[in-house]
């Protein structure tokens, strides 16, 4: 396939990588990158207005990766926002050369995906409306590589000014290594710490949790006493089930929170708040083709009302008195 878009034409490559690295040389052609133009020799089209562009972009992506153009990069271009359709396009190219399933990485779905949206520039203004604060994000972020800290990671303790000793004393007594990864951590105004654990679908919510029993006999204590502590919950074997293994993702999230706040009250760190976030993504379409796709509040919150929270023995205002929220976000606000 043939596509004269320039003085010399594009023929589209059938290998993935060769497409993508087609895009990014697309992206440097409409933008007229000097460099591009003398590599290449490829000259921009004379007084090539953004509609034009709008539809060069889409065309080129809707032949090559039609998949990718039906979902929401073709919705910024339909929205008539150029820029943000070129943000769309660049921020793709990076997660398919790079892409990764581990801690650090562009991810291509999911939450995590949708978690490493959420932290561009472009959506800045959209979420930190919707959260009711100004977000300075320590993770996941492009310039670290989208990477996920755990709370005992050297580079986060020493971003919350959490010590060798205090590390010791408040987390490595509380939990054993390897400790969760955190969806998203940022600063707030006023010092404000907040913690997200975001969720694209609702089965991903339960975890068959199964371990190391040695390292799981002290998660579970630590689950089972902040759950105590917290909210009058015995540590029965049937509550150990619900708090400890089908709900271990949202359990431990709880302890962990709870935990930064003993920290926080014996005078340590430099945060003065901690507020853990449970984010679930309304309308995440690289779940729609697996029938996965959330598409309203509802779902979201009778889940958590009917089935999540009875199972628990709590509900939303006993966490919302902890500084512990339930929020649904729509996808569609975000801008790229």
């Amino acid at each position: 396939m043939c596509l004269c878009l320039t003085t010399k034409p594009f023929f589209v490559p059938t290998s993935c990588n060769k497409k993508i690295d087609l895009i990014g040389c697309f992206l440097l052609f409409l933008e007229g990158s000097p460099s591009f133009i003398r590599e290449s020799g490829c000259q921009p089209l004379p007084n090539l207005r953004d509609k034009s562009k709008k539809g060069a972009i889409f065309l080129l992506i809707s032949n090559i990766l039609p998949n990718f153009a039906d979902n929401w990069c073709s919705e910024s271009i339909e929205r008539n926002n150029y820029s943000i359709a070129i943000s769309t396009i660049q921020h793709f190219v990076i997660t398919y050369k790079t892409m990764s399933n581990t801690s650090k990485g562009p991810a291509r779905k999911g939450s995590k995906f949708q978690m490493q949206r959420i932290t561009l520039p472009e959506n800045k203004i959209e979420f930190d409306k919707y959260i009711q604060d100004e977000l300075n994000w320590i993770s996941p972020v492009m310039e670290d590589n989208f990477v996920e800290y755990r709370m005992n990671s050297k580079i986060l303790l020493e971003r919350l000014n959490i010590s060798p000793e205090v590390k010791k004393q408040f987390i490595n007594s509380f939990w054993p290594s390897p400790q969760p990864q955190w969806d998203g951590i940022a600063w707030g105004q006023d010092k404000v710490l907040y913690l997200f654990e975001a969720k694209s679908h609702i089965s991903e919510i339960q975890s068959a949790k199964e371990g190391n029993p040695k390292n799981d006999q002290l998660k579970y204590e630590s689950i089972m006493k902040c759950a105590k502590t917290l909210f009058g919950i015995d540590d029965t074997d049937n509550n150990r089930k619900i708090w400890c293994k089908k709900y271990y993702q949202i359990s431990n999230r709880i302890a962990f929170a709870n935990r930064l706040k003993d920290i926080k009250n014996a005078g340590y760190g430099n945060f003065n708040r901690v507020i853990l976030i449970f984010l679930n993504f309304i309308n995440d379409r690289t779940w729609e083709k697996d029938n996965r796709m959330v598409r309203d509040i509802h779902s979201w919150d009778s889940h958590y009302e009917e089935t999540i929270l009875p199972r628990l023995g709590i509900n939303k205002i006993q966490l919302e008195n902890m500084d512990m929220f339930i929020k649904n976000f729509d996808l569609n606000l975000l801008l790229t």
